[in-house]
């Protein structure tokens, strides 16, 4: 794991902590898999220089020691302020995917559904006969259904065809 990922990493966690008064950040660098008690502190060091957390006590047997978000370390995670520093919040790898959405807000538009193809993929699909005969039977009660279809509808903009 790389510096800004652990960092945003642990700026994320100690938001979600933001609450409680004290926060144990041993606890928190070790949910992200950093052990290492130099990288704990040179990270928590960058951290605290740039005002994005407040270190109270660093007692032994903890190298992340306890403390604080501070109220700046908050608007930065919010996005309500520019990084101080670089970070990331959240890395996601999305590989053999289609019609994925990511992002908040963000809207995905379905004109219709051919159920002529769905019934092709049923058919191609690695199933028994009667799955297969049970599943046509199963869509065929969902298109022909007045309250599903007009759901159908209103939900996918379009209609099923």
């Amino acid at each position: 794991m790389q510096d800004d990922e652990i960092i945003g990493g642990a700026l994320k966690l100690m938001h979600d902590d933001r609450y409680n008064s004290m926060t144990d950040f041993g606890k928190i660098f070790a949910s992200l898999g950093v052990t290492d008690e130099n990288v704990i502190r040179g990270i928590q060091s960058r951290m605290k220089q740039k005002g994005l957390i407040d270190v109270k006590a660093q007692p032994v047997g903890n190298p992340g020691g306890y403390g604080a978000i501070t109220d700046y370390g908050i608007e930065v995670f919010e996005g309500k302020v520019p990084k101080p520093m670089p970070m990331i919040f959240n890395s996601v790898t999305i590989s053999g995917s289609s019609n994925v959405q990511l992002g908040q807000g963000n809207t995905q538009n379905v004109s219709s559904i051919d159920v002529g193809k769905l019934n092709a993929a049923i058919d191609g699909a690695t199933a028994t006969m009667e799955e297969k005969a049970e599943a046509k039977s199963l869509l065929a009660k969902l298109v022909s259904n007045p309250l599903l279809k007009g759901l159908w509808e209103k939900w996918l903009g379009g209609g099923l065809g």
